[in-house]
């Protein structure tokens, strides 16, 4: 199947500006030959944001929706780079997900995990310092080349 684009037409656009902050994804149901995910994108180009959160519950078939605070804000903006969405602990009943979400809102991103190794993590791992063993656990057929387990020795001051 060729992978084809369609335009957007003026009409298209009125019907997405009109209804995508508060149908989200639904707004599809109104364009004929568009997807959820075409219209998420469109959306995004736009500048468009739904105002339906992922924290919204629904009761008695009405749609309630927490807001962020200025405080669950500012814990963002402090931790989330260095705990990414496990800032979600300092957060009541904020998911993971609602954390990232969030924080690509406010522009935030999680540097944890490019995070580089403090000097005494350095001095722990310094080659002359460590001796590691590769050894073969032939209680299971593996492939002959493959490492069964490694056991990390610490040598002799």
């Amino acid at each position: 199947m060729a992978n084809t684009k369609k335009r957007w037409t003026a009409d298209e656009i009125e019907i997405l500006r009109k209804y995508y902050p508060a149908e989200g994804d639904q707004v599809c149901e109104r364009l004929s030959g568009r997807t959820a995910k075409s219209c998420r994108i469109q959306a995004s180009k736009m500048e468009i944001s739904k105002n339906i959160s992922s924290s919204a519950t629904v009761q008695n078939d009405v749609k309630y929706v927490r807001l962020w605070t200025e405080a669950e804000d500012k814990i963002l903006r402090e931790y989330y780079a260095a705990e990414g969405s496990k800032v979600r602990y300092r957060l009541n009943q904020r998911s993971a997900e609602s954390c990232r979400g969030r924080a690509a809102a406010l522009g935030l991103t999680y540097s944890g995990a490019n995070r580089k190794w403090s000097s005494s993590e350095d001095e722990i791992l310094h080659p002359a310092r460590i001796q590691c063993d590769i050894v073969a656990d032939h209680s299971v057929d593996h492939d002959a080349d493959y490492p069964k387990r490694h056991v990390i020795k610490e040598l002799p001051n």
